[in-house]
């Protein structure tokens, strides 16, 4: 018997909410703040391309970095399952190794270690999955497995 799950992780606005409201009050503490104002001026661009940067991530601007799909396989026989991640791209990373995850009502964070990395920096890679951006029986279907799943803490 084999175990397969699919998930395509789409746009979450609870995301976008988060991450412009927190975005914002930083700016707005960081300029309010008695400061120099060329600190203000860098701390203010840096928080900018932050911004950008989780946009990307996060599917709410285009970016490769994206993960739209995770994809979980294990045989009945197999002791090591595999987890496939497919960024906005189209490139599939495969094997990654599951280290952690975090499994609440509406969220789940899953942390992974790719088993043959290519470069230093691309060695982990960290999931936030919003229940309000995947089909609904397979989001329960992820929080069920990752809660019976033992992980591998690997470092």
């Amino acid at each position: 018997m084999d175990i397969n799950l699919s998930l395509k992780i789409r746009r979450s606005r609870w995301v976008l909410g988060y991450l412009l409201l927190l975005h914002v009050l930083m700016l707005w503490t960081l300029w309010h703040l008695d400061i120099s104002n060329l600190i203000t001026i860098i701390a203010c661009s840096l928080l900018c391309v932050s911004l950008w940067y989780q946009l990307k991530r996060y599917q709410w601007l285009d970016g490769a970095s994206a993960v739209v799909e995770i994809n979980y396989q294990m045989a009945d026989h197999n002791t090591d399952a595999e987890w496939i991640l497919e960024y906005a791209d189209g490139q599939l990373l495969r094997p990654y190794q599951l280290l952690s995850s975090v499994v609440l009502a509406d969220m789940v964070i899953i942390r992974f270690r790719r088993r043959f990395p290519t470069r230093w920096w691309a060695r982990y890679e960290t999931v936030l999955i919003l229940a309000n951006c995947v089909e609904q029986n397979a989001f329960r279907q992820l929080r069920v497995m990752l809660r019976s799943v033992t992980t591998n803490d690997v470092e």
